[in-house]
């Protein structure tokens, strides 16, 4: 059953913030002020583009049917997760039909004029499935605040790639939930774009739930100036022989902070299980500030569990390079920026899905 609004409203009194502080010397805490947060309507220009047979619903708030949503997740659940289900002002439910294979993507385009906007996306692809969903966000609107919920139960045969790219003018707040629960040979792949907002945290389950079920989450992240951005992603194995990867990699310049947290948990009754993660760093400038904390959680002995991180410079040799042929600085930075998340892109398997990345991430490097 759905909590009301009103008895979230009280949990979130005595809940407290998110944790702000990773061990002692690793701090990235957004300026707002989150006392101030209420209630409101948000004015979004949106447009959809959906095949007739995925069935898609808009509403302001969350419909009782679709309470499995809220009793299968289990996470965290601070002031700012009860604030979101207390103020939920924006619902959008994705039906993906049973044995049904849907080649062109579901595409939501929201450009946000005004906030706060507190929205709850739920995607079930029912089974032996096939689908892709695309989120692309940008707006007007000046120090807002938006709130995500993204929820997906993959049923079991099913596959769901989820695509988000964020671009929010750059002194938002952004606070992101997304958890997905992959069945038995089910497989979710998660793709998140961020180049947006003065503060984002972002934070990703991928709980594998049964037999040879597979997930992947992947995030590339841009930030400048004074954004602060904090990923966390988690992949969570609860059955046997599944199988994660995490791949978090993100460019930071001028006085720009990046942090990415990372956590592959097999349990104990998760045997056959292979779990990976990677995360990497390219600083622009010696003003900005990085930082990987990867983690393994392993209670079974016959898995395969691996992690690295990376976090450097620019390579200086490569920039005199090409400002030897002609470029300008700036103009060589672009290009390294781009060869450095060139070879992620390469790795899609689903070339509507590389391509539009591949041009999304072009356009957002322009600005």
């Amino acid at each position: 059953m759905i909590l009301n609004k009103k008895q979230a409203l009280e949990n979130a009194k005595n809940a407290p913030l998110p944790e702000f502080k990773y061990g002692l010397a690793i701090t990235i805490k957004p300026d707002f002020d989150f006392s101030s947060l209420k209630g409101g309507e948000a004015k979004i220009a949106f447009t959809k583009k959906a095949p007739a047979e995925v069935l898609v619903t808009e509403g302001l708030s969350v419909p009782d049917d679709l309470s499995q949503f809220f009793t299968e997740f289990e996470d965290d659940k601070h002031k700012l997760y009860w604030l979101h289900q207390a103020y939920v002002n924006r619902c959008i439910a994705i039906t993906i039909p049973e044995n049904s294979a849907i080649t062109q993507p579901v595409e939501l385009d929201e450009s946000i004029e005004k906030g706060p906007l507190f929205e709850t996306l739920l995607i079930h692809a029912k089974k032996n499935c096939a689908a892709k969903i695309i989120l692309k966000r940008d707006g007007t609107l000046r120090k807002g605040y938006v709130s995500d919920d993204i929820r997906v139960i993959a049923e079991p045969g099913s596959r769901v790639d989820i695509v988000i790219v964020q671009n929010l003018p750059k002194d938002c707040t952004a606070i992101q939930r997304k958890a997905s629960r992959a069945m038995k040979g089910a497989t979710v792949h998660w793709t998140e774009v961020c180049f947006g907002s003065a503060y984002t945290k972002s934070d990703m389950y991928n709980d594998l739930v049964g037999d040879e079920a597979n997930g992947t989450i992947t995030v590339l992240f841009n930030g400048t100036g004074n954004q602060k951005q904090d990923f966390y992603t988690a992949s969570r194995h609860l059955a046997p022989y599944t199988v994660s990867d995490i791949l978090t990699k993100g460019v930071l310049n001028k006085q720009a902070k990046g942090l990415s947290r990372g956590l592959v948990k097999i349990a104990q009754n998760a045997q056959g299980s292979n779990g990976y993660e990677k995360q990497d760093m390219l600083m622009l400038s010696a003003e900005a500030e990085a930082d990987a904390i990867p983690n393994l959680e392993i209670d079974n002995n016959d898995v395969r569990c691996t992690h690295g991180s990376t976090i450097g410079q620019i390579d200086k040799e490569r920039l005199f390079y090409l400002m030897s042929r002609g470029l300008s600085k700036e103009e060589a930075t672009k290009k390294i920026v781009e060869g450095y998340f060139a070879p992620v892109l390469e790795h899609f398997t689903d070339t509507l899905i590389r391509e539009k990345l591949e041009s999304t991430i072009l356009a957002l490097l322009e600005e």
